[in-house]
Protein backbone atom coordinates (compact mmCIF):
# COMPACT_ATOMS: atom_id res chain seq x y z
CA UNK A 1 0.00 0.00 0.00
CA UNK A 2 1.28 3.18 -0.95
CA UNK A 3 1.80 6.49 1.42
CA UNK A 4 1.30 9.72 1.07
CA UNK A 5 3.36 13.19 2.72
CA UNK A 6 2.10 16.13 2.98
CA UNK A 7 4.16 19.68 4.00
CA UNK A 8 2.09 22.56 4.15
CA UNK A 9 3.11 26.07 3.29
CA UNK A 10 1.43 29.64 4.33
CA UNK A 11 0.04 28.58 7.59
CA UNK A 12 0.35 32.11 8.66
CA UNK A 13 -2.93 31.98 6.91
CA UNK A 14 -5.11 30.58 9.15
CA UNK A 15 -5.03 33.85 10.97
CA UNK A 16 -7.51 35.70 8.61
CA UNK A 17 -10.84 35.06 8.06
CA UNK A 18 -13.44 32.77 5.14
CA UNK A 19 -10.51 30.74 3.97
CA UNK A 20 -11.11 28.17 2.78
CA UNK A 21 -9.08 24.20 1.17
CA UNK A 22 -7.79 26.44 -2.50
CA UNK A 23 -5.59 28.77 0.53
CA UNK A 24 -3.46 25.88 1.96
CA UNK A 25 -0.94 24.87 -0.43
CA UNK A 26 1.49 22.14 0.46
CA UNK A 27 3.96 19.60 -1.54
CA UNK A 28 3.13 16.00 -1.50
CA UNK A 29 4.66 13.38 -2.31
CA UNK A 30 3.74 9.80 -3.13
CA UNK A 31 6.55 6.60 -1.82
CA UNK A 32 5.22 2.97 -2.27
CA UNK A 33 6.20 -0.08 -0.01
CA UNK A 34 9.67 -0.05 -0.76
CA UNK A 35 10.17 3.87 -0.38
CA UNK A 36 9.89 4.01 -4.58
CA UNK A 37 9.00 7.60 -5.75
CA UNK A 38 5.75 7.34 -6.82
CA UNK A 39 4.92 11.24 -7.81
CA UNK A 40 5.40 14.67 -6.36
CA UNK A 41 4.03 17.77 -6.75
CA UNK A 42 2.20 21.21 -5.44
CA UNK A 43 -0.98 21.82 -4.79
CA UNK A 44 -3.97 23.40 -2.78
CA UNK A 45 -5.44 20.99 -0.44
CA UNK A 46 -8.96 21.13 -2.12
CA UNK A 47 -7.38 19.97 -5.57
CA UNK A 48 -4.68 17.63 -3.98
CA UNK A 49 -6.17 14.45 -3.60
CA UNK A 50 -7.55 14.63 -7.72
CA UNK A 51 -4.28 15.71 -8.96
CA UNK A 52 -2.66 12.89 -7.12
CA UNK A 53 -4.73 10.32 -8.25
CA UNK A 54 -4.09 11.63 -12.04
CA UNK A 55 -0.28 12.02 -11.04
CA UNK A 56 -0.01 7.93 -9.44
CA UNK A 57 -3.19 6.36 -10.38
CA UNK A 58 -3.71 5.75 -7.23
CA UNK A 59 -6.34 7.18 -4.32
CA UNK A 60 -5.94 5.21 -1.18
CA UNK A 61 -3.15 5.14 0.96
CA UNK A 62 -2.17 3.09 4.12
CA UNK A 63 -0.88 5.87 5.58
CA UNK A 64 -1.36 10.02 5.17
CA UNK A 65 1.06 12.28 6.90
CA UNK A 66 1.23 15.98 7.34
CA UNK A 67 4.17 18.08 8.22
CA UNK A 68 3.33 21.59 9.20
CA UNK A 69 5.58 24.53 10.17
CA UNK A 70 7.65 24.79 13.69
CA UNK A 71 7.10 28.30 13.45
CA UNK A 72 3.68 26.98 14.65
CA UNK A 73 4.40 25.02 17.64
CA UNK A 74 7.10 25.34 20.51
CA UNK A 75 9.45 22.41 21.22
CA UNK A 76 9.45 21.72 25.48
CA UNK A 77 12.11 19.40 26.78
CA UNK A 78 10.98 19.57 30.77
CA UNK A 79 10.97 18.05 33.83
CA UNK A 80 7.89 16.74 35.18
CA UNK A 81 6.51 15.92 38.63
CA UNK A 82 4.76 12.47 39.51
CA UNK A 83 5.40 9.06 40.82
CA UNK A 84 3.56 7.60 38.16
CA UNK A 85 3.38 8.04 34.38
CA UNK A 86 -0.51 9.07 34.76
CA UNK A 87 0.57 11.77 37.42
CA UNK A 88 2.98 12.75 35.47
CA UNK A 89 0.48 13.20 32.01
CA UNK A 90 -2.04 14.96 34.97
CA UNK A 91 1.44 17.94 35.93
CA UNK A 92 2.29 18.08 32.10
CA UNK A 93 0.03 21.24 31.45
CA UNK A 94 1.30 23.17 34.72
CA UNK A 95 4.54 22.59 33.81
CA UNK A 96 4.55 23.42 30.14
CA UNK A 97 2.51 26.67 31.26
CA UNK A 98 5.51 28.40 32.65
CA UNK A 99 7.45 28.15 29.34
CA UNK A 100 4.65 30.05 27.39
CA UNK A 101 2.42 33.24 27.41
CA UNK A 102 -0.32 31.89 26.13
CA UNK A 103 -3.52 30.71 28.15
CA UNK A 104 -3.08 26.99 28.63
CA UNK A 105 -6.32 26.38 28.09
CA UNK A 106 -5.57 28.03 24.69
CA UNK A 107 -2.71 25.43 23.79
CA UNK A 108 -2.73 22.01 22.29
CA UNK A 109 -0.04 20.05 23.94
CA UNK A 110 1.41 16.36 22.14
CA UNK A 111 3.56 14.42 23.98
CA UNK A 112 6.04 12.37 23.68
CA UNK A 113 7.62 9.72 25.93
CA UNK A 114 6.01 9.53 29.68
CA UNK A 115 8.66 7.79 32.05
CA UNK A 116 9.30 8.59 35.41
CA UNK A 117 13.25 9.85 36.31
CA UNK A 118 13.21 11.27 32.82
CA UNK A 119 12.74 14.48 31.21
CA UNK A 120 9.38 14.40 28.69
CA UNK A 121 9.46 16.04 24.68
CA UNK A 122 6.54 18.50 24.07
CA UNK A 123 5.13 19.56 20.98
CA UNK A 124 2.70 22.45 21.86
CA UNK A 125 0.50 24.67 19.53
CA UNK A 126 -2.10 27.00 19.56
CA UNK A 127 -5.78 25.26 19.04
CA UNK A 128 -7.14 27.72 16.79
CA UNK A 129 -4.93 27.06 14.20
CA UNK A 130 -4.09 24.05 14.63
CA UNK A 131 -8.15 23.05 14.23
CA UNK A 132 -8.46 25.09 11.05
CA UNK A 133 -5.78 23.01 9.04
CA UNK A 134 -6.82 20.26 10.18
CA UNK A 135 -10.77 21.00 9.61
CA UNK A 136 -9.72 21.57 5.87
CA UNK A 137 -8.05 18.57 5.10
CA UNK A 138 -11.35 16.49 7.02
CA UNK A 139 -13.47 18.52 4.40
CA UNK A 140 -11.66 17.74 1.11
CA UNK A 141 -11.83 14.09 2.54
CA UNK A 142 -7.98 13.64 3.22
CA UNK A 143 -7.77 11.72 7.04
CA UNK A 144 -4.70 12.14 8.05
CA UNK A 145 -3.12 9.22 10.48
CA UNK A 146 -0.07 11.37 11.83
CA UNK A 147 1.21 15.28 12.45
CA UNK A 148 4.46 16.34 13.17
CA UNK A 149 6.73 19.07 11.99
CA UNK A 150 9.74 19.66 9.81
CA UNK A 151 12.05 20.24 12.90
CA UNK A 152 11.37 17.21 14.30
CA UNK A 153 12.86 14.98 11.71
CA UNK A 154 16.51 15.98 12.58
CA UNK A 155 18.04 13.10 14.53
CA UNK A 156 20.45 14.62 17.13
CA UNK A 157 22.75 12.42 19.17
CA UNK A 158 24.49 13.86 22.72
CA UNK A 159 25.88 17.79 22.58
CA UNK A 160 25.42 17.93 18.61
CA UNK A 161 23.38 20.12 16.50
CA UNK A 162 21.24 19.36 13.95
CA UNK A 163 20.58 21.62 10.76
CA UNK A 164 17.95 21.25 7.74
CA UNK A 165 18.94 23.82 4.99
CA UNK A 166 16.25 24.58 2.87
CA UNK A 167 16.10 27.63 -0.06
CA UNK A 168 14.14 29.83 2.07
CA UNK A 169 14.16 28.26 5.81
CA UNK A 170 16.49 26.84 8.35
CA UNK A 171 15.96 24.53 11.01
CA UNK A 172 17.86 24.11 13.87
CA UNK A 173 17.73 21.58 16.68
CA UNK A 174 19.75 20.67 19.93
CA UNK A 175 18.66 17.73 22.47
CA UNK A 176 16.21 20.67 24.18
CA UNK A 177 15.94 23.17 22.12
CA UNK A 178 14.16 23.34 18.45
CA UNK A 179 13.68 26.48 16.10
CA UNK A 180 12.87 27.28 12.52
CA UNK A 181 14.25 30.47 10.80
CA UNK A 182 14.61 32.66 7.89
CA UNK A 183 18.16 31.79 5.95
CA UNK A 184 19.20 35.70 6.70
CA UNK A 185 19.50 34.45 10.35
CA UNK A 186 21.32 31.19 9.78
CA UNK A 187 25.30 32.35 10.03
CA UNK A 188 24.44 34.13 13.45
CA UNK A 189 22.84 31.42 14.89
CA UNK A 190 25.43 29.25 14.10
CA UNK A 191 27.93 31.48 15.21
CA UNK A 192 26.28 31.28 18.91
CA UNK A 193 25.86 27.19 18.23
CA UNK A 194 29.45 26.99 16.81
CA UNK A 195 31.33 28.21 20.55
CA UNK A 196 33.48 25.32 22.15
CA UNK A 197 34.24 25.32 25.38
CA UNK A 198 36.85 23.26 27.75
CA UNK A 199 33.92 21.04 28.38
CA UNK A 200 32.44 20.14 24.77
CA UNK A 201 33.19 20.79 21.30
CA UNK A 202 29.93 21.43 20.13
CA UNK A 203 29.67 19.19 16.16
CA UNK A 204 27.01 20.58 13.81
CA UNK A 205 25.61 18.39 11.25
CA UNK A 206 23.88 20.07 8.18
CA UNK A 207 21.90 18.68 5.63
CA UNK A 208 21.93 20.88 2.67
CA UNK A 209 18.77 20.95 0.16
CA UNK A 210 19.68 23.97 -1.65
CA UNK A 211 20.10 23.63 -5.39
CA UNK A 212 22.72 25.97 -5.68
CA UNK A 213 24.17 24.01 -2.25
CA UNK A 214 25.75 27.56 -1.56
CA UNK A 215 25.25 26.59 2.70
CA UNK A 216 29.09 26.29 2.81
CA UNK A 217 29.45 29.95 1.61
CA UNK A 218 26.95 31.06 4.40
CA UNK A 219 28.28 29.56 7.51
CA UNK A 220 32.38 29.55 6.32
CA UNK A 221 34.75 26.40 7.43
CA UNK A 222 35.10 24.98 10.68
CA UNK A 223 36.22 21.81 12.00
CA UNK A 224 32.95 21.97 13.79
CA UNK A 225 30.50 21.86 10.66
CA UNK A 226 29.96 19.01 8.52
CA UNK A 227 27.77 19.59 5.60
CA UNK A 228 25.64 16.65 3.75
CA UNK A 229 24.67 18.05 0.45
CA UNK A 230 21.43 16.41 -0.10
CA UNK A 231 20.12 15.82 -4.28
CA UNK A 232 16.78 15.44 -3.37
CA UNK A 233 14.05 17.22 -1.82
CA UNK A 234 13.46 18.42 2.17
CA UNK A 235 9.86 16.67 2.05
CA UNK A 236 11.47 13.38 -0.24
CA UNK A 237 13.92 12.98 2.16
CA UNK A 238 11.72 13.29 5.49
CA UNK A 239 9.60 10.94 3.73
CA UNK A 240 12.27 8.49 2.86
CA UNK A 241 13.88 8.55 5.96
CA UNK A 242 10.22 9.01 8.44
CA UNK A 243 9.79 7.04 11.49
CA UNK A 244 7.18 7.20 13.97
CA UNK A 245 8.46 6.12 16.76
CA UNK A 246 11.42 8.47 16.96
CA UNK A 247 9.05 11.75 16.69
CA UNK A 248 5.86 13.36 18.22
CA UNK A 249 2.03 12.81 16.75
CA UNK A 250 0.84 15.69 16.78
CA UNK A 251 -2.96 14.32 16.87
CA UNK A 252 -3.49 13.55 20.10
CA UNK A 253 -6.42 13.88 22.12
CA UNK A 254 -9.13 15.54 20.65
CA UNK A 255 -7.42 15.12 17.63
CA UNK A 256 -6.79 11.94 17.51
CA UNK A 257 -6.70 10.17 13.92
CA UNK A 258 -10.12 7.81 13.54
CA UNK A 259 -9.21 6.36 10.43
CA UNK A 260 -6.14 3.90 10.11
CA UNK A 261 -8.00 1.34 8.39
CA UNK A 262 -4.67 -0.76 7.64
CA UNK A 263 -3.32 -0.27 10.83
CA UNK A 264 -6.60 -1.19 12.75
CA UNK A 265 -6.97 -4.17 11.37
CA UNK A 266 -3.78 -6.00 11.92
CA UNK A 267 -4.65 -4.80 15.88
CA UNK A 268 -8.11 -6.15 15.97
CA UNK A 269 -6.81 -9.46 14.73
CA UNK A 270 -4.33 -9.91 17.19
CA UNK A 271 -6.08 -7.91 20.15
CA UNK A 272 -9.44 -10.50 19.48
CA UNK A 273 -6.39 -13.38 18.94
CA UNK A 274 -5.05 -12.15 22.66
CA UNK A 275 -8.28 -11.63 23.99
CA UNK A 276 -9.53 -15.20 23.33
CA UNK A 277 -5.87 -16.38 24.15
CA UNK A 278 -6.25 -15.08 27.79
CA UNK A 279 -9.74 -16.07 28.36
CA UNK A 280 -8.75 -19.75 27.72
CA UNK A 281 -6.57 -19.77 30.14
CA UNK A 282 -8.34 -18.22 32.51
CA UNK A 283 -11.21 -20.77 31.96
CA UNK A 284 -8.74 -23.40 32.11
CA UNK A 285 -6.97 -22.21 35.19
CA UNK A 286 -10.77 -22.67 37.78
CA UNK A 287 -12.21 -25.52 35.58
CA UNK A 288 -11.62 -27.71 38.54
CA UNK A 289 -13.30 -25.73 40.83
CA UNK A 290 -16.54 -25.15 38.69
CA UNK A 291 -16.37 -21.50 37.63
CA UNK A 292 -17.08 -22.31 34.30
CA UNK A 293 -18.74 -25.93 34.97
CA UNK A 294 -21.23 -25.26 32.30
CA UNK A 295 -18.85 -25.58 29.39
CA UNK A 296 -16.38 -28.14 30.40
CA UNK A 297 -16.52 -30.62 27.48
CA UNK A 298 -14.08 -32.70 26.18
CA UNK A 299 -13.33 -29.72 23.48
CA UNK A 300 -12.13 -27.53 26.13
CA UNK A 301 -10.01 -30.03 28.31
CA UNK A 302 -8.02 -31.01 25.13
CA UNK A 303 -7.13 -27.27 24.16
CA UNK A 304 -5.90 -27.01 27.69
CA UNK A 305 -3.78 -29.71 27.38
CA UNK A 306 -2.49 -28.17 23.83
CA UNK A 307 -2.11 -25.08 25.78
CA UNK A 308 -0.62 -26.70 28.91
CA UNK A 309 1.94 -27.96 26.50
CA UNK A 310 2.49 -25.23 24.52
CA UNK A 311 3.65 -22.96 27.64
CA UNK A 312 5.84 -26.12 29.21
CA UNK A 313 6.60 -28.41 27.46
CA UNK A 314 4.74 -32.05 26.50
CA UNK A 315 5.01 -33.89 30.12
CA UNK A 316 3.39 -37.32 30.30
CA UNK A 317 0.50 -37.93 32.49
CA UNK A 318 -1.00 -34.35 33.15
CA UNK A 319 -4.70 -35.35 33.15
CA UNK A 320 -5.58 -32.06 35.15
CA UNK A 321 -3.38 -29.16 32.94
CA UNK A 322 -5.61 -26.29 35.42
CA UNK A 323 -4.58 -28.27 38.54
CA UNK A 324 -1.00 -28.80 37.32
CA UNK A 325 -0.83 -24.73 35.91
CA UNK A 326 -2.01 -23.08 38.75
CA UNK A 327 0.75 -25.57 41.22
CA UNK A 328 3.29 -24.41 38.82
CA UNK A 329 2.51 -20.89 39.26
CA UNK A 330 2.04 -21.28 43.28
CA UNK A 331 -1.59 -20.20 43.25
CA UNK A 332 -3.07 -23.10 44.89
CA UNK A 333 -6.24 -21.81 46.71
CA UNK A 334 -9.66 -22.87 48.09
CA UNK A 335 -11.22 -19.37 46.22
CA UNK A 336 -9.81 -18.09 42.81
CA UNK A 337 -6.37 -17.29 43.50
CA UNK A 338 -5.21 -13.54 42.54
CA UNK A 339 -3.73 -14.85 39.30
CA UNK A 340 -7.01 -16.47 37.98
CA UNK A 341 -8.76 -12.92 39.62
CA UNK A 342 -6.30 -10.55 37.82
CA UNK A 343 -5.77 -12.17 34.12
CA UNK A 344 -9.80 -12.75 34.17
CA UNK A 345 -10.67 -8.76 35.00
CA UNK A 346 -8.03 -7.99 32.89
CA UNK A 347 -9.20 -9.60 29.71
CA UNK A 348 -12.96 -8.68 30.55
CA UNK A 349 -11.17 -4.85 29.84
CA UNK A 350 -9.46 -6.34 27.12
CA UNK A 351 -12.40 -7.73 25.69
CA UNK A 352 -14.98 -4.72 25.82
CA UNK A 353 -12.98 -1.58 25.65
CA UNK A 354 -13.45 -0.66 22.53
CA UNK A 355 -10.01 0.57 22.20
CA UNK A 356 -7.18 -0.84 19.44
CA UNK A 357 -5.34 -2.85 21.99
CA UNK A 358 -2.51 -4.90 21.14
CA UNK A 359 -0.76 -7.07 24.18
CA UNK A 360 2.77 -8.46 24.17
CA UNK A 361 3.39 -9.46 27.35
CA UNK A 362 1.62 -10.34 30.26
CA UNK A 363 3.74 -12.24 33.03
CA UNK A 364 2.87 -12.86 37.07
CA UNK A 365 4.71 -12.69 40.58
CA UNK A 366 3.25 -15.00 42.84
CA UNK A 367 5.44 -13.57 45.36
CA UNK A 368 3.87 -9.92 44.99
CA UNK A 369 0.79 -10.79 43.97
CA UNK A 370 0.75 -8.69 40.47
CA UNK A 371 0.58 -9.09 36.99
CA UNK A 372 2.36 -6.86 34.79
CA UNK A 373 1.48 -6.27 31.28
CA UNK A 374 3.19 -4.82 27.91
CA UNK A 375 0.67 -3.39 25.68
CA UNK A 376 -0.24 -0.95 22.45
CA UNK A 377 -3.65 1.21 22.82
CA UNK A 378 -4.59 3.56 20.50
CA UNK A 379 -4.04 7.13 22.51
CA UNK A 380 -2.89 8.11 25.71
CA UNK A 381 -6.25 8.91 26.38
CA UNK A 382 -7.57 5.22 25.55
CA UNK A 383 -5.05 4.26 27.82
CA UNK A 384 -6.56 6.86 31.14
CA UNK A 385 -9.74 5.10 29.55
CA UNK A 386 -8.05 1.39 30.03
CA UNK A 387 -6.70 2.13 33.72
CA UNK A 388 -9.91 3.37 35.12
CA UNK A 389 -11.94 0.18 33.77
CA UNK A 390 -9.20 -2.23 35.62
CA UNK A 391 -9.59 0.10 38.60
CA UNK A 392 -12.85 -0.38 39.27
CA UNK A 393 -13.30 -2.75 42.11
CA UNK A 394 -10.66 -4.58 43.68
CA UNK A 395 -7.51 -4.12 41.63
CA UNK A 396 -5.06 -1.03 41.69
CA UNK A 397 -3.19 0.14 38.81
CA UNK A 398 -0.07 1.56 38.30
CA UNK A 399 1.40 2.84 34.77
CA UNK A 400 5.20 2.16 34.92
CA UNK A 401 5.94 3.45 31.49
CA UNK A 402 3.64 5.34 28.29
CA UNK A 403 5.42 6.23 25.49
CA UNK A 404 4.31 7.08 21.81
CA UNK A 405 4.93 4.08 20.02
CA UNK A 406 4.30 4.62 15.86
CA UNK A 407 0.66 5.22 15.71
CA UNK A 408 -0.20 4.95 19.11
CA UNK A 409 1.17 4.02 22.73
CA UNK A 410 2.96 1.80 24.68
CA UNK A 411 2.28 1.24 27.53
CA UNK A 412 3.62 -0.96 30.57
CA UNK A 413 1.13 -1.48 33.34
CA UNK A 414 1.03 -3.85 36.95
CA UNK A 415 -2.24 -4.95 38.43
CA UNK A 416 -1.90 -5.74 42.09
CA UNK A 417 -5.46 -7.09 43.73
CA UNK A 418 -5.90 -5.45 46.67
CA UNK A 419 -6.50 -6.90 49.91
Amino acid sequence: MNSLYLRLHNEAIVDTEEIGPEDFICDWIVLNEEFELLGDGTSNIGDLLEEVGESTESDTFSRTVLFISDALTLFVRTEVPGKSSSQMVKALPFTVESYISTDIEEMHIARGQIKRGTLVDCVVTERNPLSCILENFSQCGIELSFCTTIGMQISITGDGVGVFADSDKIWVRTADQLAEMDRDAFSEVIDMVVQPSEDAEPQVHIKDFTSTHEVLDSVGRSPFIDIDEIEVSLLAYVATHFDPDSTINILQGEYSTRDQSALDTKRWITTGSVAAACLLIYMAAVAGQGIWADIRADALATEAKDLYESIYGISPGVRNPATRMRARLNSMQGEAGSFETLLSEFAKVVDRSGANTTIHNVNYRDSQNTLTTELEISSFEALDRFEKSLSQGAISVKINTAEQSGFGVRANLTLTLEQ
